[in-house]
């Protein structure tokens, strides 16, 4: 769930993006899947933000790029289901616990399926039930970076709205190579 920044610098291609991924999991998740299922969510960041992929070619793509997990093997499998089919449907089909061969995989899924409604992926989340603040979290995370918006009325309740908006737009300018100025 706190791995997305390091999308705006990392692309977790290479060997040494994909180690020091895993070092930074590690601060808290002492495990392979927690792994895998982080550089899923840095792959995914990385594909949405360069527009390569949307749908269920998305979670096909990240499949792609990551080793024999349970997280890639959910990814799959949630690729095949029809377009139309119950969200609820793919929550069922591969979990919604807190582990993150589930939460990632079906995050991945709702931004794929909502991937410009920040919102219609954060209520699809809360809609599927289960670790829902993780799951709704990296769905909308990965929908903002896909260009999608959070509604107004979210953003005017934040308490620290202002330096929200300030680190938002650091985080920006970092992805765009561009020097911070403060």
């Amino acid at each position: 769930m706190r791995v997305a920044p390091l999308a705006f610098v990392l692309s977790g291609e290479s060997r040494e993006e994909r180690t020091l991924i895993r070092d930074v999991c590690r601060i808290t998740h002492k495990n392979d899947e927690a792994y895998v299922a982080a550089l899923a969510v840095v792959r995914a960041l990385h594909r949405v933000r360069r527009d390569q992929h949307r749908g269920a070619r998305l979670l096909t793509g990240v499949a792609d790029d990551l080793p024999d997990t349970r997280v890639r093997d959910a990814l799959r499998s949630l690729a095949e289901l029809p377009d139309a089919a119950p969200v609820e449907e793919a929550a069922k089909s591969i979990g919604t616990s807190g582990h993150a061969a589930e939460s990632v995989p079906l995050a991945i899924y709702l931004a794929a399926r909502y991937v410009t409604s920040c919102e219609e992926a954060i209520l699809a989340a809360v809609r599927c039930g289960g670790d829902t603040d993780t799951t709704a979290s990296i769905a909308g995370q990965i929908c903002g970076a896909a260009g999608g918006t959070i509604p107004e009325p979210w953003i005017a309740r934040l308490p620290v709205r202002d330096e929200i908006e300030e680190l938002s737009e650091q985080l920006a300018a970092v992805s765009r190579g561009e020097a911070l100025h403060r």
